[in-house]
């Protein structure tokens, strides 16, 4: 097992996020396996990895109280090393494809390179105007906002099969017509609309 002393090529950084994703239920019998997603920056820069793993060797779960606190970590173009509570270094494999992130930060570098390497075509049936935000790099959905005579705004989405759904949001003050309300698809996640000219719309539940 390595240790951080092997090592003298480490960078500073923050572990932003430690997420559990998919966790198994009782069809994985004993064995619990589940997805842990990790982001982590570091001078502006931002690192994703994430893990299918029965935590035989280590429990992820144990790098939880760094989240937010400033950790060691080296990496390559493939693997990120982070140093471990224990001194110890935990492997974990760079993957931009997929992830379960609520950072801003990790959404955004996340979406960015999946736009950049995954191809979409848009449906004929498509407003010109709505923006493709992925989910992953199978899926993702069309989105488009507008405002509604209440002045709320409603936001449009279809998805991968087909489905279409819509939400409302609270109105935004500044905004005056239909073209100030562009989706921004780096930033934008399911529940969180943000728009191109920095704007985060919220959602109303009444």
């Amino acid at each position: 097992m390595t240790r951080a002393e092997d090592h003298v090529s480490y960078r500073s950084g923050v572990l932003v996020e430690d997420n559990l994703e998919f966790p198994c239920s009782h069809e994985c019998g004993p064995f619990e396996t589940v997805y842990f997603s990790f982001c982590v920056e570091s001078g502006g820069e931002v690192f994703l990895g994430r893990l299918f793993d029965t935590r035989f060797n280590y429990d992820p779960n144990k790098l939880r109280p760094l989240v937010g606190k400033p950790i060691k970590f080296r990496s390559d173009l493939q693997s990120l090393w982070i140093v471990r509570p224990d001194g110890r270094e935990f492997h974990v494999k760079r993957d931009y494809s997929k992830g379960l992130y609520y950072d801003g930060r990790c959404i955004a570098e996340l979406h960015r390179s999946l736009l950049t390497s995954t191809a979409h075509v848009r449906p004929r049936d498509v407003a010109p105007d709505a923006v493709y935000v992925p989910v992953d790099d199978r899926i993702g959905y069309w989105t488009k906002c507008f405002l509604a005579a209440d002045r709320a705004i409603v936001c449009f989405a279809r998805g991968p099969r087909g489905e279409e759904f819509s939400h409302a949001y609270q109105g935004l003050p500044q905004v005056q017509t239909n073209s100030e309300l562009a989706v921004d698809p780096i930033h934008t996640s399911y529940d969180n609309i943000v728009l191109q000219n920095g704007a985060t719309l919220v959602r109303k539940y009444d």
